[in-house]
């Protein structure tokens, strides 16, 4: 099969992907998943793949399958470091300590989701980073320390403020009031 075919198949394969997800089927998304990226490796599209497996992984998070989803977002990380794609590899980190967390694997969690607030700090990528801040001070709100939580919520409020986020911020906001009136203040 010649490369403009090959193309051509990963676009539509991208389509059905997309049409499947929307109707909530996902297993037959995962199919287009692992086709797409058959034929993205076979055109040496290395973003591409990882892009695949970063949807690989969240449609296994959202059926429940940890051990899978680590895998593909694990992968996912490996690619995007080939690449040298710093903003690729924190979002891979920070799916892999969102899949501790939903397994309640909270100490675990931190170490990736810290390595990901380090990236998008030197990338500066200030809704990541702020992202990051939320996850670490939930991370702290299931291990019981509030005032810990309440210290990262207050890194991340301006930071959504300033990327635009005005939805995230009030949620954050919230957070905020919910933990000082927990703490008494």
């Amino acid at each position: 099969m010649d490369e403009e075919t090959q193309r051509r198949q990963v676009f539509e394969l991208c389509q059905r992907l997309e049409e499947h997800l929307a109707q909530g089927e996902l297993d037959e998304a995962l199919s287009c998943c692992t086709a797409c990226r058959e034929l993205m490796s076979a055109l040496g599209e290395t973003q591409g793949q990882a892009m695949i497996l970063n949807n690989q992984g969240l449609i296994h998070v959202q059926q429940g399958q940890w051990d899978p989803a680590m895998d593909s977002f694990q992968e996912a990380h490996r690619l995007f470091a080939l690449l040298d794609d710093r903003q690729g590899q924190a979002r891979q980190l920070e799916n892999i300590g969102s899949v501790h967390r939903d397994q309640g694997r909270y100490d675990a969690a931190l170490e990736p989701y810290l390595e990901a607030l380090k990236i998008f700090e030197e990338i500066e990528d200030f809704f990541g980073l702020a992202n990051q801040y939320a996850n670490v001070a939930y991370i702290h709100i299931m291990k019981s320390e509030p005032l810990t939580a309440l210290e990262w919520y207050h890194l991340a409020l301006p930071l959504y403020e300033r990327a635009g986020h005005a939805e995230r911020a009030e949620f954050t906001r919230q957070n905020i009031a919910q933990l000082e009136k927990i703490l008494g203040r």
